[in-house]
């Protein structure tokens, strides 16, 4: 520079105080239902010795849920330290997750106190637990449609000692060993991604402190299904009413015993052709043509809110339901009230029914992205205000009408429309023009059913460093010429000593025409001299 720069900033030109996340480790791949740990480090700068007493709060959340919260000391963020949070991440996708510091008094800026991260959350494969209550076929063929599904990983139990069985000889006089029930239904509940009880009862012996863990479970974002026979659903005991608040069925209004047996006609009521699980023509198909089951456990009917899906019987009017799914929390649960669905699977001719069945039934319980007819995706997962965003979207065959919508969420954690709905295309270009957190969801028709998908991504800019918003860059500037910073208010010309004024010629170019040159004249007049004399000897004219 050929002069000292002095930087006139509004700010002291002592550093401020301000606390900033300088980074956050630990979200690049994270596993469905495996525990994962964020590293956030934290910077300080302007508190120095002067450091105030008193704890800060670092949270991680999604959207409106917390997912964990640390404290640590104000003095030992200012030296520099790094806070560890952990959390369980429930089903798959995509997900934008805040990192969030509280500020101190003084603090020149909370802009680098929040980061937000773009994560995508995988499984790997699907965790089942599969608990049956006495050997079975219907229990056998499940378990084997179970194992010899290559995306799931099996934790199976099924009893082989009666519930009321006498006992005469000791557990050291056996090769069976004892259910660890505290192990599955407490300790370990929240590693699987489904559970199944299969015509099971929970133990006796803290029998309502593990309903009260399933229940949490299920509330929580886990998925339950429970099949029917000839010991649970009121057909040997009573009503298991300990889980009845994640149960889409009522149970009956007098106490029955054993199941209704007999031929069991099998069809799909009106209602469920408005489902997305049996939105497939071919299932809907072969349901018309399945083999009548040969029991089925008696019940009230769904309760408000839940879908039947199958029922049996010859007319609807006295038909009584035998799948039933619904909603509990954040979770999906599902009742079989049959022990006889295995008979589909026997049959060569409708094993597909039967895999299909429970291909569709578990997907939906454990919200699996891959089985939606209609897909979106957001190409960039994260960008800068300004930059254009490319959505894709894929639909099944037979997917109709489908339409797109984009939206943005606000602070309280509500998406509003920002763009459509506008008919789906292969791709949809728009230029995002604010920063925040948007949804692209897609909506169409499958049958009778309404079907959707959504994706998220992050209109952002980049993080701020810890010092780096109040004129560092100007000081160290000013330190290279010879200058420095100064306040805006107490700045005074008399103390700035500029260099004297020096003028330099670099250099000097005249553009003169060419008969204004003496060379010119002097060549022009020899010309004319030349010409005379030639006349004069030549006689010529």
């Amino acid at each position: 520079m050929p002069g000292p720069i002095y930087a006139l900033i509004t700010s002291p030109p002592d550093a401020p105080r301000d606390i900033a996340i300088a980074s956050v480790q630990g979200l690049g791949y994270l596993v469905d239902r495996n525990l994962a740990e964020v590293r956030c480090e934290l910077h300080a700068v302007g508190l120095g010795e002067t450091a105030p007493d008193g704890r800060l709060t670092v949270t991680l959340s999604d959207g409106a849920t917390t997912l964990d919260r640390a404290e640590v000391d104000v003095a030992d963020v200012a030296k520099g330290t790094t806070v560890t949070l952990s959390f369980l991440p429930r089903g798959p996708g995509r997900r934008v997750l805040q990192v969030a510091v509280s500020s101190v008094p003084g603090e020149v800026t909370t802009l680098n106190n929040v980061r937000r991260e773009v994560v995508d959350v995988v499984r790997d494969r699907l965790r089942c637990l599969h608990v049956a209550g006495h050997p079975s076929w219907d229990e056998r063929f499940l378990r084997e449609y179970l194992r010899h599904r290559r995306d799931v990983e099996l934790i199976s139990f099924h009893t082989l000692r009666p519930p009321d069985a006498v006992i005469e000889s000791s557990d050291d006089e056996t090769t069976l060993i004892p259910f660890p029930a505290e192990d599955v239904f407490v300790k370990e509940i929240e590693g699987f991604d489904i559970i199944i009880l299969q015509d099971f009862e929970l133990p006796e012996v803290d029998r309502e402190r593990y309903a009260a863990s399933i229940i949490a479970y299920v509330q929580n974002g886990g998925a339950l299904l429970m099949v029917g026979g000839s010991y649970t659903f009121g057909a040997r005991g009573p009503w298991p009413v300990f889980l009845d608040p994640v149960l889409p069925v009522v149970g009956p209004r007098t106490p029955v015993r054993g199941m209704r047996e007999g031929r069991v006609v099998v069809f799909m009521p009106p209602e469920a052709a408005q489902h997305p699980l049996f939105a497939d023509q071919q299932l809907a198909f072969l349901l018309r043509r399945a083999p009548p089951l040969l029991s089925a456990n008696l019940s009230q009917g769904p309760k408000p809110g839940a879908t039947v899906l199958l029922r049996g019987g010859a007319e609807p009017s006295g038909s009584i339901p035998l799948l039933i799914t619904g909603v509990v929390g954040l979770g999906r649960t599902a009742v079989i009230l049959t022990d006889s669905l295995w008979r589909w699977a026997f049959d060569p001719t409708f094993k597909e029914l039967y895999r299909l069945v429970l291909d569709r039934l578990m997907a939906h319980l454990t919200f699996d992205p891959s089985a939606s007819p209609v897909r979106v995706t957001a190409s960039r997962p994260r960008l800068i205000p300004g930059q254009e965003q490319v959505i894709s979207v894929s639909m099944a065959q037979g997917c109709s009408h489908v339409s797109v919508v984009v939206e943005r969420m606000t602070e309280g954690g509500i998406f509003q429309p920002v763009l459509g709905p506008v008919e789906a295309r292969d791709t949809i270009r728009f230029v995002v023009d604010r920063p925040g957190i948007f949804r692209a969801r897609a909506s169409g028709v499958m049958g009778d059913a309404q079907v959707s998908a959504d994706d998220l991504f992050l209109a952002d800019v980049a993080p701020l460093e810890a010092g780096k918003v109040f004129g560092a860059p100007s000081g160290v500037i000013g330190a290279l010429t010879g200058g420095k910073v100064m306040p805006l208010g107490a700045a005074d010309m008399s103390t700035i000593h500029l260099r004297p004024e020096v003028r330099a010629t670099v250099s000097t170019y005249m553009d003169e025409p060419i008969w204004n040159h003496p060379i010119f004249f002097l060549v022009m007049t020899l010309l004319l001299g030349v010409e005379w004399y030639i006349e004069r000897k030549t006689g010529y004219t």
